[in-house]
């Protein structure tokens, strides 16, 4: 099925009764838009955790006091996601490059 094209400037789905035509298709509206904007969220992501890997010496080994040890932990510490979560956020945007990079510097922590 080919990707809808909604017209330009919708409005909230407020605006709209329940159960209407004009409702669920801004429904569709919104969500076309939020997941565009987590696809661009992930590619921000993707960008800074290149920037961090390539440190030296890590965040993580140097920061808080004292420091994490690990790029686990200095996620789990920053923002409560750990590998499995983050993987699984940047697969599913196809940063499977990145993955495998921070699967290395799991590695060598451990």
């Amino acid at each position: 099925m080919e990707r809808y094209k909604f017209p330009p400037m919708f409005g909230p789905t407020h605006r709209y009764p329940v159960g209407t035509f004009q409702r669920a298709e801004c429904f569709g509206n919104e969500l076309d838009y939020t997941v565009e904007r987590v696809a661009d969220d992930v590619v921000a992501l993707a960008a800074l955790l290149k920037r961090i890997l390539v440190e030296d010496p890590p965040p993580w080994a140097i920061w808080p006091d004292p420091p994490c040890r690990s790029l686990d932990s200095f996620l789990v510490l920053c923002r409560g996601m750990g590998e499995p979560e983050k993987t699984q956020v940047l697969h599913s945007f196809g940063h499977h490059d990145l993955c495998d990079d921070c699967r290395q510097f799991a590695a060598e922590d451990g």
